[in-house]
Order: C-alpha cells, then sequence, then structure tokens
C-alpha cells in the first residue's frame, strides 16, 4: 500500500498534496474545537498531548531521528512553531474559533511571500492581487477602532493582532521545513515539533502555576487531541515537503468551513455579520487563486 502510495506521489505530487491538505485541515480543526472546549485546562492539555504523541511516535516507529544535516533546521523550524502555538491558544479564547482560523491560515499569505524571497517560489501580479484580496478581508474580521469606530471592540482587536503575530511564525516555521527535503519522514518532523511543543507548553505551565484536575473525562480529551493532531501533522507536513507552498495554501482554507460548523453547532457561536463577509472575501481570493484568474 504504502509503495502504491509513493508511486502516486512521485506522478501526481500536486494533487496528492492538495488530498492531504484537505484531510489534514479537517483534522485539525477538531483539534482546535477539542482544546477550545478544554478552557480552563488548555495549556495543560497543550503539554499533556504532545508528551503522549512524542511518546506513541518513538514507540511505534523505528526510524533514524538525527537525520545528518537536519537536525539544525528541524529544531529551528519545531522551535518556531511551538513558539507561536500559545500565542495563537491566546487569541483562541479572545475570538471565536471561526475568527482564529480565519486569522491563523494568513500564514499562507506570509508563507508565499516569504517562499518568494527566501526560495525563490515564483509569484506573479494575479498572486499579488488576491493576497491583497485577502488582506482586505482580514481587516473586516479585525476591525480595527480607527476604521470602524464604536463598532471596533478593543478585547477582540487585540485577540485578532494577537493570533495575526501567531500566524507569522507559522508561516516561517513551515517555509523552513522545505529546507529539511523530502527524504525525512514527516512523523520525524512531528517528532521534533512535539518535543518542542513540550518544552514550550512545560514552561508555560510553570510560569503560570497551572494546577488543574485531571479526570477520566481529561485524558479522553488528551488522548482525542493528540490523535487528531498527530495524524493531521503527517499529512499536513508530507503535502509541504511534495511541493511548493503555494499550490498547498489555497487548499488550507477548508478549515475555515470546518470552523464556522463547529461555531455555530458546538459553541452555538454565530460570527458577526462583518466577520462572516471578511471570510467570504478571502475564500473569494482562494477561488480566483484556484481558477487561475
Amino acid at each position: 500500500m504504502f509503495a502504491r502510495l509513493s508511486i502516486i506521489e512521485q506522478n501526481h505530487p500536486e494533487g496528492i498534496s492538495a488530498a492531504y491538505t484537505l484531510i489534514s485541515q479537517s483534522l485539525i480543526t477538531i483539534a482546535l474545537a477539542i482544546i477550545k472546549r478544554a478552557d480552563q485546562s488548555i495549556y495543560s492539555l497543550l503539554y499533556h498531548r504532545s508528551i503522549m504523541i512524542v511518546i506513541g511516535i518513538f514507540v511505534s516507529r523505528k526510524q533514524e531521528y538525527f537525520p545528518k544535516g537536519k537536525v539544525n533546521t528541524l529544531v529551528f523550524s519545531a522551535l518556531i512553531l511551538a513558539i507561536s502555538a500559545p500565542i495563537f491558544f491566546a487569541s483562541l479564547r479572545m475570538i471565536s474559533m471561526s475568527e482564529s482560523v480565519v486569522i491563523s491560515q494568513i500564514n499562507t499569505i506570509w508563507g508565499q511571500i516569504m517562499s518568494f524571497f527566501i526560495l525563490g517560489e515564483a509569484i506573479n501580479k494575479k498572486r499579488i492581487r488576491n493576497i491583497l484580496i485577502s488582506l482586505s478581508g482580514l481587516i473586516l474580521i479585525t476591525r480595527p477602532q480607527f476604521l470602524f469606530g464604536s463598532v471596533s471592540d478593543p478585547q477582540h482587536f487585540l485577540g485578532c493582532i494577537i493570533g495575526l503575530v501567531a500566524s507569522v511564525l507559522q508561516a516561517a516555521s513551515f517555509v523552513s521545513i522545505k529546507f529539511v527535503g523530502n527524504q525525512v519522514s514527516s512523523s520525524v518532523i512531528a517528532f521534533y515539533f512535539h518535543i518542542c511543543f513540550a518544552l514550550v507548553g512545560g514552561a508555560q505551565i510553570v510560569f503560570m502555576g497551572v494546577n488543574d484536575f485531571y479526570d477520566f473525562s481529561y485524558i479522553i480529551l488528551v488522548a482525542l487531541s493528540a490523535i487528531t493532531t498527530y495524524v493531521s501533522n503527517l499529512f499536513f507536513f508530507r503535502a509541504i515537503q511534495l511541493t511548493n507552498f503555494a499550490t498547498i495554501a489555497p487548499y488550507t482554507y477548508t478549515s475555515i468551513i470546518f470552523s464556522l460548523l463547529f461555531d455555530f453547532f458546538l459553541f452555538e457561536r454565530i460570527p458577526q455579520l462583518l466577520s462572516i463577509l471578511g471570510g467570504s472575501i478571502i475564500v473569494g481570493s482562494i477561488i480566483l487563486s484556484l481558477k487561475g484568474y
């Protein structure tokens, strides 16, 4: 099965990368819903989730964990993403899940810009136009006070800005993965990422003095979050390895649709009209990219 899949990856790298990205986004949205549901246990859950994933990978996979010439890049990329996690989840607690996801997905815009300057990946006029359209949608979601006056909520705006900082760090991490190459297993990449997540999360728990009560339901939440996050990581990291960042970027926005469904059905929260309009504009720019306009 894996041999056949490898042949498909070689013959159709863009198509299989798109499929991997779609699977990844559906799973990571489920993981985010679990984490948001945890509320006060959020930081402990993130820490224990990463510990569980690291142990699971190490026990289940016999592989080269120190690929020659790649360790420094892996650590650098993993550490940046690990630092972005608590920043992102701070944003998640201040604004709706769908708004957090939309802002997080702006990392694809930063990723395309970074890929142009760092990796030399092409970025044409159409793509620049669609990036600007996406940014206009972002303005409607963040609703800065100097543009929207009394409509703006300072805490909401702060949550959006915090999420934006996280998205820049995420983009830097994802772009740096390209330097690892496609010969390193995606599970090895996930291994490094979650070691760094555990280190950052552990330090955060100590610093914040978190002392949550761990019952059976908490263990179930950790396990579900670990499984969905790990499998999502495998698919997404592999997609990045197989093709350029700009190719898979549009498909990551499907998580916006998934998060809107979770906001409505699970959290019973409907985003404001301006947020829905802003998200629609961003999705529209993605469709333009997919159609080649």
